[in-house]
């Protein structure tokens, strides 16, 4: 087993039963460094944007001074959703682990996905304008 899924894997052991403990841990390395290290504190936090990769990435970004992560990885318990994987690409890391598949977590832990919510597109136009 790769010794930073390993570590991902200890941390979930070690944390899953203290409060607010959750599946959700993410790292990113640099070279053979690990620069950040998180966990999920949604609960923590009453804050539904403090996904462990967020955290990780915000924090390895303080570390290194820079918001370009370029020459990265990040490692992640479960398969990042969409807003930690957009979070991923706008920093530039260069590839990701995920040791599952997020309906892999929904399936073991007997849970519903997020809901869709409803969207439309309005005053796009006005919008272009401004943006030019």
């Amino acid at each position: 087993m790769n010794k930073y899924m390993q570590t991902l894997k200890d941390e979930i052991v070690n944390n899953r039963n203290k409060e607010y403990g959750s599946p959700f841990v993410a790292m990113v390395v640099k070279g053979n460094e690990i620069i950040s290290i998180a966990k999920n504190e949604t609960y923590k936090e009453f804050d539904m944007t403090a996904h462990a990769e967020m955290l990780a990435i915000r924090e390895a970004c303080r570390k290194l001074e820079t918001k370009n992560l370029q020459g990265c990885t990040i490692y992640t318990s479960v398969e990042p959703c969409g807003m930690c994987y957009n979070a991923i690409k706008l920093a530039k890391i260069d590839k990701i682990y995920f040791a599952c598949y997020e309906k892999d977590y929904f399936k073991a832990e007997n849970k519903k996905e997020a809901k869709e919510v409803e969207k439309e597109i309005m005053d796009r136009e006005s919008m272009l304008e401004i943006l030019k």
